[in-house]
Order: structure tokens, then sequence, then C-alpha cells
């Protein structure tokens, strides 16, 4: 049984973007650390990837699509456009790979690592899970 309204969970859910794009704004630009450069030197964008409209979709990026990038790879992602900057850099479906490790990555540092998710999943116990996350200290 969920304990959380309505409006809760819309709360909920921008602050649980917020943590995750302070995560990402952590990072190195993904782009660069690809291509061998693993400095953390400059200013890093997130860049939203609207994946959902490669495939005629309409929705719009949430900050769970986004990835962190320098400015010159985010200028140069908007330049370039989706095709021509991702066979540049990696391959076209990069992002998605990418974007599904990225949340790996955070989602993780939020859970001891012997958690037993299914327990947490029946009952109150998502309550408990989403606790964790907006506890979390992911970096």
């Amino acid at each position: 049984m969920l304990h959380l309204k309505m409006m809760e969970k819309s709360d909920l859910f921008v602050k649980l973007e917020k943590k995750y794009m302070d995560f990402l704004r952590d990072l190195s630009c993904i782009v660069c650390y690809i291509n061998g450069i693993h400095s953390r030197e400059g200013e890093v964008h997130v860049h939203h990837e609207a994946l959902s409209k490669r495939f005629g979709g309409d929705k719009r990026a949430t900050d769970f699509q986004g990835m962190p990038l320098c400015v010159f790879h985010h200028e140069e992602r908007h330049k370039l456009g989706y095709e021509k900057f991702w066979i540049k850099y990696a391959n076209i479906s990069a992002p998605y790979l990418i974007i599904f490790t990225l949340w790996k990555m955070f989602f993780d540092s939020c859970f001891p690592k012997d958690i037993d998710l299914e327990q947490y999943l029946t009952g109150d116990g998502f309550d408990a899970i989403l606790d964790m996350v907006m506890n979390c200290e992911a970096s």
C-alpha cells in the first residue's frame, strides 16, 4: 500500500531529477571520456537527448535523459545533430547505452550492495526505497 499522494509523487520526481542532475554535473564530459580524455577540466553541461523523438514520439527529454558534455561537445552536438554527432564519436546507439549506464551508476550509489529489492517492492517497502534514493549521496 503506497502512502504517497499524487502531489507528493510529482514533488518527489522533481526532487529526484534535481538529485540526478547534480550527480551528472559532478561527472566529466562523456564524449571526452569515450575518446580517452579522462580529466575533469572546464565546465560541464547536461545535454538532454530526446530519445523518444527518434521513434516518432513527441515526448520532451526528461532530466533522466541527460548526459554530461563539456561546452565544446555540447555546442557541437547541437550544431551537428543527433546522427552526425554520434556517428563521429561513437555510434548511433551510444546515447542509449550511456544513459542507461548513468542510471545504473546513480541508483547503485543509493542502495546498499546487499539490498533485497524484491522485499521492498511490496507493501510499505516502496516508501523505504524512495527514502533511500532521496537520501543518497550519489557521486
